[in-house]
């Protein structure tokens, strides 16, 4: 039954959304999924989106601004490698994989053998070490937190970006909802932001304690 209720409630958030408060489910129906989910992940896949923002470097070197495309892509290459040594270090909820955003279709398709994994160097991992699916998986980036998913558009995220957060999605890459633990703050609008690395320590510390309190 709980199976039941994971794999209908994302169909049923994207789609059809919640014109009225009263077609809202409840709290008790969100802690529910919250619970299923947590242990899917915990016996599941993370997999990681990176971002190459392939656009911008494309626009610098068609304005002739070479340095700056290179600049673009130095810098893009560092933050994803912090990201990944991130993870490497202090993230021990499930299992982790890291995969380009030129990807995302195949992820959401389950392509599995067309999708490039990286390891915690970014270099392209071996078969031996690719998510070929047959468990739960579920996504996760550095990116803006949008509005209270329930109310979301036909992408299933809310209109309104709020802040930026390490946030874990669906495999639809979608929002999760809240009790689950599914995003923290990298506070990017203060003088000092979090460290990647802190960033998450403390989102594997909120899945293993949802997960002992809740979940087990």
């Amino acid at each position: 039954m709980m199976k039941v209720l994971f794999g209908c409630a994302f169909c049923f958030l994207t789609c059809f959304g919640f014109a009225q408060d009263e077609t809202r489910p409840s709290n008790e129906w969100f802690r529910e999924l919250a619970v299923t989910q947590i242990q899917e992940l915990k016996t599941g896949a993370l997999l990681v989106r990176l971002p190459e923002n392939q656009i911008a470097i494309n626009l610098a070197l068609e304005k002739g601004f070479v340095k700056r495309a290179e600049n673009i892509q130095k810098e893009l290459d560092l933050k994803n490698y912090q990201v990944a040594k991130a993870f490497q270090h202090n993230y021990t909820f499930s299992e982790v994989y890291f995969f380009k955003a030129s990807d995302t279709e195949h992820v959401k398709n389950q392509q599995w053998d067309s999708i490039t994994y990286y390891n915690y160097d970014l270099e392209p991992s071996p078969p031996i070490m690719r998510f070929e699916g047959g468990k739960p998986h579920f996504t996760a980036e550095l990116t803006l937190l949008r509005a209270d998913t329930t109310h979301g558009n036909v992408e299933g995220n809310g209109d309104d970006p709020m802040f930026e957060a390490l946030i874990i999605k669906s495999p639809d890459f979608i929002q999760l909802h809240k009790p689950f633990p599914y995003y923290v703050r990298t506070w990017s609008s203060l003088p000092i932001r979090r460290k990647t690395t802190k960033v998450v320590e403390l989102l594997d510390g909120n899945l293993w304690l949802f997960y002992k309190t809740k979940g087990s």
